[in-house]
């Protein structure tokens, strides 16, 4: 197969992309670590309007920002060739940034958004008219407290310029660690009552930020950021589930204030992800009875729980029973614990048999069972397993 030179160009200048996401040669109007990969240097067919670098127009430096944020930069483009030039497609070479959006600017000022589904044909640009590329940069897909230079091409038409490498230089600062990206609650009963708590701490050797307090809580969460005591850079954000009245995922945030670098103000801010599932006040734990494959010989048994999950909540069970045509071979036991004088219990274990001699195949039967509660009167599973 013979490739056309437009292909051969094509095809280096994405290798040369893809091998930018490391350092590049000094350029002596930069910081070391802010240097394009590319010598961008001067359009010809295509002018950036109001660059931040004269030298490099298709380069801008964002500085320090906050990791894990969005954040979107616009070049403001012309056409300065005589005939029109159309936009083909766009291609970043890391997955931290793409183009968000292209659109051209009307002499009235209106706008004509360009399309980035349509294949080689998103936008075109007559002589004369600007347009704007808006890059968007994904923090938390870099490496935090690093310089990070995003490379994104867009691919014209244009016989002068057909490649635009746009440039975008930025250091995520990540000032605090969190043991786990998102707070988990769990399962959280109707109601509420239960909650979790995250440690986050920082790197006293390497600056002065501090964890302030807490700024705001999603409704249906309260939380309190305690300090560890003995240690000057850790903390404990502790978050409970209030108020809960739908069952379903439960997704919320809880916003920290902090301060600089130089442990200064209190301006900061550290939005911790907060994730539950909010399901009935009492719980049958595993929530899918599977006995998986049985040999017909020999059974199989499976141990559960049924819970309460509010604090201080205890749990009568009145009966447990199997129900369907694979119930002959099928057996539950239940053994509470913990009773108090009112035969309720901090928590109910669970035993179901399968029994040897099932006959072969899936089995089919319910296990049910009712509940001394007034927030739950009963609960009802299917039992699954394969005899063979």
């Amino acid at each position: 197969m013979i490739l056309s030179p437009s292909r051969i160009l094509l095809s280096l200048g994405l290798l040369s992309g893809l091998a930018a996401c490391g350092r590049g040669p000094n350029n002596a109007a930069l910081p070391p670590d802010q240097q394009p990969f590319t010598a961008s240097g001067k359009s010809t067919a295509i002018e950036v309007l109001d660059p931040s670098h004269p030298d490099q127009p298709f380069y801008h430096s964002m500085g320090n920002v906050p990791y894990g944020q969005f954040l979107v930069h616009t070049f403001r483009l012309r056409n300065l060739e005589s005939q029109p030039i159309t936009v083909l497609r766009t291609i970043p070479a890391c997955s931290c940034s793409r183009v968000k959006r292209i659109r051209a600017i009307e002499a009235d000022g209106s706008e004509v958004l360009g399309n980035l589904e349509l294949e080689d044909h998103i936008l075109t640009v007559d002589p004369g008219q600007e347009f704007d590329v808006d890059i968007l940069m994904d923090t938390s897909k870099v490496t935090p407290n690093t310089s990070k230079i995003a490379i994104l091409r867009v691919i014209t038409d244009s016989e002068v310029q057909p490649y635009l490498t746009f440039e975008i230089h930025f250091v995520a600062d990540k000032w605090f660690e969190m043991a786990s990206p998102i707070l988990d609650l769990g399962d959280v009963p109707l109601g509420g009552g239960v909650g979790a708590t995250l440690q986050i701490y920082t790197r006293p050797t390497l600056h002065h930020a501090r964890l302030v307090g807490v700024v705001e809580a999603s409704e249906g969460l309260v939380a309190e950021l305690v300090p560890i005591e003995g240690f000057d850079a850790n903390w404990n954000l502790v978050v409970q589930a209030e108020g809960q009245s739908h069952k379903g995922l439960l997704r919320g945030y809880v916003e920290l204030s902090h301060t600089d670098d130089q442990g200064n103000g209190d301006a900061g801010r550290l939005r911790v992800p907060v994730e539950g599932q909010v399901v009935d006040p009492v719980v049958l734990y595993p929530a899918t009875l599977s006995l998986g494959v049985i040999p017909t010989d020999q059974g199989m048994t499976l141990r559960g729980s049924i819970q309460p999950l509010g604090a201080g909540h205890r749990v009568r069970v009145g009966s447990a029973t199997v129900e369907g045509p694979s119930a002959p071979y099928l057996s539950v036991s239940l053994e509470p614990l913990g009773e108090d004088s009112f035969g309720r219990a901090v928590r109910v274990e669970l035993e179901l048999t399968c029994k040897p001699g099932a006959p072969p195949g899936p089995l089919n039967a319910r296990l049910h069972v009712t509940l001394d509660d007034e927030s739950v009167e009963s609960i009802d599973r299917p039992i699954h397993g394969v005899v063979q």
